[in-house]
């Protein structure tokens, strides 16, 4: 499924800019709308806004996720047990920039950052109803990555360190 997405990323980077612009906040509605629920026409252009519509960011990020797949295929290709896949995927959680080669780990923090910042931003224009849609999604993925979690403790430190864990984020909204 990552390669379909790729492929189509790969395409819309050919695209004229307007018609670029356009895909990209098309992307960006549905995925919005997947998590948060309906979008309004005034929440339309402050999403568009906070978003943007870089190429470069565009790239980076297919370039990023590239370079991720890779590792967790060579992770896997090692054929690691249970207790190994537990372990690291604890510490990718937690440092989520331990899963990209040293060279390119503070690019991956600086986009981070950045995506961070978007999602404060995203936050402040949804409504309480769309939160809390957002939140009803959260809570079925916990309950579907029970069986996997270490403990509660666990979880509660994680959830500690800032607004959203970054693997979570990428999970709500991809590549905004």
């Amino acid at each position: 499924k990552m390669q379909e997405g790729d492929k189509k990323l790969e395409e819309r980077l050919q695209l004229p800019p307007e018609e670029f612009k356009e895909q990209h906040q098309d992307r960006a509605v549905e995925r919005f709308e997947q998590w948060y629920g309906d979008l309004s026409d005034a929440q339309k252009p402050q999403l568009f806004a906070i978003i943007g519509s870089s190429k470069e960011r565009t790239a980076n990020f297919l370039s990023g996720r590239k370079l991720f797949r890779s590792q967790i295929e060579q992770f896997f290709n090692k054929k690691p047990n249970m207790e190994t896949i537990k372990s690291n995927l604890l510490t990718w959680v937690k440092q989520s920039e331990s899963l990209y080669p040293k060279d390119k780990q503070a690019d991956y923090k600086k986009s981070r950052e950045a995506f961070y910042q978007r999602l404060i931003k995203i936050d402040a224009i949804v409504t309480s109803k769309q939160r809390k849609k957002l939140v009803a999604k959260v809570n079925e993925l916990v309950e579907d990555l029970k069986p996997i979690r270490k403990s509660d403790e666990v979880c509660k430190k994680l959830a500690s360190r800032g607004p959203v864990p970054t693997s979570l984020g990428l999970l709500l909204l991809g590549s905004l």
